[in-house]
């Protein structure tokens, strides 16, 4: 609000209030498309997740790896800045660069068995980016997946894959088009 109120034209308002949206749209695309991954990656059909949930420290392994397989931002774009090598290659100051981060977070370099859910895996990845460019709700992304995660638990008995998924077609943001479960809730 204050953003939008020391805004000088209508043009920067406009510009304060797209901003705002598209946090609440990439927050919400990527909690959704982290939640199914995790879903289809270690929940559906195995009896024993909801009790791994009740540790915090599984639970946030859960979470981590999740969120690495899923990466829910794919790809962004960068701008190099002065001359850069990588990799061997020479980029020169001013290319736009595709980041690939789900390429990232499965490199088998990096990770072992990288696209094998393994909870507590000590590698660090970049799904929520870095440095400069880490995403600012992370913790809030970690914490909601953490609520949904512990209310998912304590109120089914089972999660069933029915089969059929269906993974979006999207080169930028990963998810879903289907991923039909099936849940039996406890009375």
């Amino acid at each position: 609000m204050e953003a939008w109120r020391a805004a000088d034209s209508q043009a920067a308002r406009e510009e304060t209030i797209l901003s705002v949206l598209q946090l609440f749209q990439a927050g919400y695309e990527t909690i959704v498309s982290a939640l199914a991954h995790i879903v289809a990656g270690s929940v559906a059909d195995r009896p024993e997740w909801s009790a791994r949930v009740g540790n915090p420290e599984e639970l946030a392994g859960l979470i981590d790896e999740g969120t690495r397989l899923a990466s829910p931002v794919r790809a962004t774009f960068r701008t190099a800045v002065g001359g850069q090598r990588i990799g061997g290659t020479a980029v020169p100051d001013g290319a736009r660069l595709m980041v690939l981060i789900g390429s990232a977070n499965r490199d088998e370099r990096v990770f072992a068995d990288p696209d094998r859910m393994r909870p507590g895996r000590a590698t660090p990845h970049a799904a929520f980016g870095a440095g400069p460019h880490r995403c600012l709700g992370r913790v809030l992304a970690q914490m909601e997946l953490r609520h949904v995660l512990l209310a998912l638990a304590s109120a089914t008995s089972s999660v069933s894959a029915l089969g059929g998924e269906r993974v979006a077609a999207n080169i930028l943001k990963a998810g879903y088009e289907r991923l039909p479960v099936a849940v039996e809730w406890r009375r």
